[in-house]
């Protein structure tokens, strides 16, 4: 992860939660980049989101919150799985280091609520610039560790998903359209050319709900205009396209009006702190009191 507080507002980060909060991502996702031996083992179909509730503050500023549990065995025990996100240009510089302390606060909640003590698999999902140099735990330590130290250290792993190392081809062949899509859009963050390129291809998700997450997300993200976008979809069907424009209208009408709110909250704010009465602020602005009262106490504010 980073090396200061995760910003849960990075754009990145706010899409691999709202991907990875769907399950049916989560089961594609395991099937298709977990270990083979791990996979005969863990019963997908089980797959399940946690309440992580658990974390502290602190600790949720520094890790995105994906937890799943999922039976494992002829037992059907169950493991854990932890889904984290690197969106950074640069390492992280302790990864085992600061999983463990994620990994501890679990198991000292399970063992406070009385419950079994599970394994848990950290996941790190990795889209940075630099190379991932891979290490184990025990790497972190200077100097020799000989082996009559080494039963005092912690021996553990965590599964690296690195995204510069897996082909388009492979990440376009899922299953899953919008993991598939987000995936791709992870990998070549930085690459305007690219995301322009593929735009039509990015956005083609059967799901309405997703396709407009994604539409949104590369609009926002990439400052495609809307005079572009026509262009931007060259490639696809005449229905697609159809399609994809009217959401596209939907989007920048929506945008109109949160704009034209947010102007009218800011004003109604200016107006308030300089004591105006209500009756005067609802007429110059032309809103009702009901609008006037709910700025004032909060449950109307700007949109974001």
């Amino acid at each position: 992860m980073s090396k200061s507080k995760k910003n849960t507002h990075h754009p990145y980060a706010k899409l691999f939660e709202y991907v990875f909060q769907k399950s049916e991502m989560v089961e594609e996702f395991v099937k298709n980049f977990f270990p083979a031996p791990l996979l005969k083992n863990l019963k997908i179909s089980t797959l399940k989101p946690q309440n992580v509730s658990y974390l502290s503050p602190e600790l949720s500023r520094l890790y995105s919150d994906i937890v799943y549990s999922c039976d494992y065995g002829e037992e059907e025990n169950e493991v854990l799985i932890t889904l984290l996100f690197e969106h950074k240009s640069y390492l992280p510089q302790n990864p085992h280091l600061q999983l463990l302390g994620y990994m501890l606060k679990i198991w000292e909640q399970q063992r406070d609520n009385s419950e079994a003590i599970t394994p848990v698999i950290p996941v790190v999902l990795y889209h940075g610039d630099d190379k991932w140099k891979e290490r184990k735990f025990m790497d972190m330590f200077t100097g020799k560790v000989g082996n009559d130290l080494k039963p005092y250290i912690p021996a553990f792993d965590l599964h690296l998903v690195d995204l510069n190392e897996e082909s388009d081809e492979k990440l376009k062949n899922l299953k899953k359209r919008f993991l598939a899509n987000s995936l791709l859009t992870f990998k070549h963050h930085k690459n305007q050319a690219y995301i322009r390129q593929n735009f039509s291809l990015l956005i083609e998700i059967g799901n309405d709900i997703y396709q407009h997450t994604m539409l949104v997300f590369l609009i926002k993200n990439y400052d495609i205009s809307k005079p572009e976008i026509p262009k931007l979809l060259e490639n696809s069907s005449k229905e697609s396209k159809s399609k994809i424009m009217n959401a596209i209208e939907a989007y920048y009408a929506e945008g109109e009006a949160k704009g034209r709110q947010n102007q009218k909250v800011q004003a109604v704010k200016k107006m308030v702190e300089k004591e105006f009465p209500i009756s005067l602020i609802t007429e110059i602005q032309n809103v009702t009191e009901e609008f006037v009262k709910g700025v004032i106490a909060g449950t109307i504010t700007e949109i974001e």
